[in-house]
């Protein structure tokens, strides 16, 4: 995805995109597609970033049941 369509799709401003993403890139949790174009750079989770999504869901889960 785009920074601009990440921004559409959480309802947040491209800027506040721009910066979480490079702070993404500096872990290792997402990775540019095309680093070397200006616009629009394509953006996808890498392979740490899938796994601490998938962990990251998991206690979202938990903490949403209802004991």
């Amino acid at each position: 995805m785009t920074p601009k369509e990440i921004a559409r799709q959480m309802g947040i401003a491209r800027s506040n995109v721009s910066t979480k993403l490079c702070q993404l890139r500096r872990r290792n949790l997402v990775t540019c597609l095309n680093p070397e174009d200006k616009k629009p750079r394509f953006y996808v989770l890498t392979r740490k970033g899938r796994n601490v999504l998938r962990e990251v869901r998991k206690l979202d889960k938990k903490d949403n049941r209802v004991d």
